[in-house]
């Protein structure tokens, strides 16, 4: 994976974001994608926009766009934030959280209105039922991310962290999860800033699903 680091060049501002939308599986396997940490706290559609670079990681930014947006975000809030996504949205279209570090990452599909709908499973114990109408697509808990050998690299000074995003390519989803290490905060959780990219369980790419193929992960 590309983290250009110790002095390499960089593709300029906004290639990298463009890749994850035009060839999203070559582009997570390529590079690593971190999201700038939202304040925001409510699911919305909103504009993914490429701002930069953090310890060799391609830096996100969600503006909300209630009424226009192009993309989705869905937080870590309550027991499992959701968004709703039609399953016609162009592609090259992101569904995109907040970095995980025992939540789990679930997408289910709606038949009855041709929706995928992405939650943010808090402790991966906040699901509600599934219902005869809809289909688990995906599914991927911190049993299989989660790296052992990171934790103990980096606590107590820093946590592992797991960045998930999703990208509609042609007619399926592209699934990416990445390490981001940051410093711990006093909570002792994972509010500080980058302090390096860990190794990640995936390897960037994670594979795809869509309404007829699921990919479910322990």
């Amino acid at each position: 994976m590309l983290n250009f680091l110790f002095g390499q060049s960089r593709p300029a501002l906004g290639a990298r974001l463009n890749a994850l939308r035009a060839t999203p599986a070559s582009a997570m396997g390529n590079y690593t994608y971190c999201l700038d940490t939202p304040s925001f706290r409510q699911s919305t559609s909103c504009s993914i926009s490429e701002t930069g670079d953090v310890a060799g990681a391609c830096l996100l930014r969600m503006t909300p766009a209630p009424q226009g947006g192009s993309d989705y975000f869905f937080p870590y809030a309550g027991n499992a934030s959701s968004i709703a996504v039609p399953a016609n949205v162009p592609s090259g279209t992101i569904a995109i959280t907040t970095e995980m570090t025992g939540c789990a990452l679930e997408v289910r599909y709606q038949h009855q209105n041709s929706t995928y709908v992405f939650y943010h499973d808090r402790n991966g114990q906040g699901m509600p039922a599934l219902t005869a109408q809809e289909t688990r697509v995906f599914r991927m808990s911190d049993s299989t991310y989660w790296s052992v050998a990171e934790q103990g690299a980096s606590w107590p000074t820093s946590t592992p962290t797991y960045q998930f995003l999703c990208v509609f390519d042609g007619y399926l989803w592209q699934v990416g999860c990445y390490c981001i290490v940051r410093s711990t905060g006093a909570g002792s959780g994972p509010s500080g800033t980058v302090v390096r990219l860990g190794q990640s369980v995936m390897g960037g790419h994670v594979g795809f699903f869509h309404r007829k193929r699921s990919l479910i992960f322990p």
